[in-house]
């Protein structure tokens, strides 16, 4: 194990020049002055303060990261607990460190019934920040959609797509931004949220509630906030919207970041309602089972999309409870998870489940395999994929097929991560801080 002191670190330092060095600082009773242990070691020592648990010294150990260069840095607070009344280790930590850390311990049985690792909330990935300007937009239709702009208004503007379909935004997806680079632009897509009509309306008509017209959305909110091109960012649906947008706007779209990578395909939506109940087969007997005998002979999605519009307020709820249930079922490999609280909610629920079958049972209103057969429409557009291998809900192909297909993206796999996870949202933000700082180009001249 390679320790140095904190004159010999900071020589380091200055000999690799802008480049930041990572290091821990460590006190206990057995050591008598602080010493600095280099990130890539950091598992080897904590193990070695494991096998030594029966002595009772009590290490404590903080960041301290050396960065000429910048002196900014987003940190996240990790604590591992080594049962009572044995030694606790404070960690600030980043994503690689930690999953060392978590296989070196893992790798003695007796330390793993000992230790809690406390989850890493993808909250606590940068500061909290606020609206500095909202409002709603008439897109026509009878519709009108709620937008925020939030972080540095001279920023590097990016356009955040939320998940679902009908999820709508929530206060935790603007910390995925650098609220002093970027200009961060939210909004409710049609029918969710902020907006009105919501789906979940009793005289709720979703017949203008279509990808294209979500396309148009983005065109005339572009437009009214003066975005001459953007950073697309999407989440799970929003990768599908995402991709949408870029294949019919290219020269609008500077770089895209996508997490969950999905395209809404038929294969895809069949692999959601059916297959992937081959990993989860009691929960998808319930799911199933609450379809009517006089329904199955249509597809689950199409029968839900049917029973969530029923005059009978007692069968969509019905339908939009077994829904929601499904949805946490299918997505709950990722790691920390835990339900939605938002599905408590009636309302949520029903809009939600109302939106999702919409969208699902009309394949995202696209051809078949549309956007990855588009895909080279993308090319020149800098591209980051973010997917998890252990993602039940969009099984990594899509996004590994894309990659094939738009020759300037990169494919970045999590390993341990599923359809979302601390992980997996940290390397969103490290992808987005990269492109954070790239100049404001179009890929294509703009028509």
């Amino acid at each position: 194990m390679s320790m140095q002191t904190p004159g010999a670190a900071l020589a380091h330092q200055q000999q690799r020049g802008n480049t930041p060095l990572l290091a821990y600082y460590v006190t206990s009773r057995r050591i008598n002055q602080p010493t600095l242990v280099s990130a890539d070691t950091l598992p080897i020592f904590l193990r070695a303060f494991v096998q030594a648990d029966s002595t009772g010294s009590i290490p404590t150990l903080s960041r301290q990261l050396s960065n000429f260069a910048r002196a900014r840095t987003y940190a996240v607070r990790r604590k591992f607990a080594y049962g009572k009344p044995g030694p606790v280790v404070d960690v600030r930590d980043i994503p690689s460190v930690r999953t060392q850390a978590r296989r070196t311990f893992n790798q003695s049985t007796s330390v793993a019934k000992k230790i809690r690792i406390e989850k890493m909330s993808d909250a606590d990935t940068l500061p909290v920040i606020e609206p500095y300007e909202s409002g709603t937009l008439d897109v026509g239709d009878g519709h009108r959609v709620y937008w925020e702009c939030c972080g540095n208004p001279n920023g590097k503007p990016a356009v955040f797509l939320h998940g679902g379909p009908g999820a709508g935004c929530s206060p935790r997806q603007r910390r995925l931004f650098d609220p002093s680079a970027v200009r961060a632009v939210f909004f409710d897509q049609r029918g969710c949220g902020r907006s009105r009509p919501l789906a979940s309306d009793p005289d709720a008509d979703l017949s203008a509630n279509t990808t294209t017209q979500l396309i148009a959305d983005m065109e005339l909110l572009r437009k009214h906030l003066g975005v001459d091109t953007w950073t697309v960012v999407g989440i799970s649906w929003g990768t599908t919207l995402g991709l949408a947008y870029a294949q019919v706007h290219p020269g609008r779209v500077n770089a895209m970041v996508l997490a969950m990578v999905t395209t809404t395909s038929r294969r895809e939506v069949e692999w959601l309602t059916h297959d992937v109940g081959r990993i989860f087969p009691q929960q998808w007997q319930r799911f199933a089972s609450a379809i009517p005998e006089s329904m199955r002979h249509m597809r689950l999605v199409d029968a839900y999309a049917t029973l969530l519009f029923d005059p009978d307020v007692a069968i969509r709820e019905q339908a939009a409870r077994a829904w929601c249930t499904w949805e946490d079922a299918h997505v709950s490999l990722a790691p920390g998870h835990k339900p939605d609280p938002k599905f408590a909610n009636p309302e949520f629920r029903l809009r939600f489940a109302r939106l999702v079958t919409h969208y699902w049972r009309h394949a995202a209103f696209l051809s078949e395999d549309q956007l990855l057969r588009d895909a080279s429409k993308l090319d020149g557009i800098p591209g980051v994929l973010v997917h998890g291998r252990h993602d039940v809900s969009s099984p990594l192909d899509t996004a590994w097929r894309l990659s094939q297909e738009w020759s300037s993206s990169r494919l970045d796999i999590i390993d341990d991560a599923g359809h979302g996870g601390a992980h997996l949202i940290a390397a969103t933000v490290s992808a987005l801080k990269q492109f954070a700082t790239r100049p404001l180009t179009a890929a294509r001249p703009v028509p």
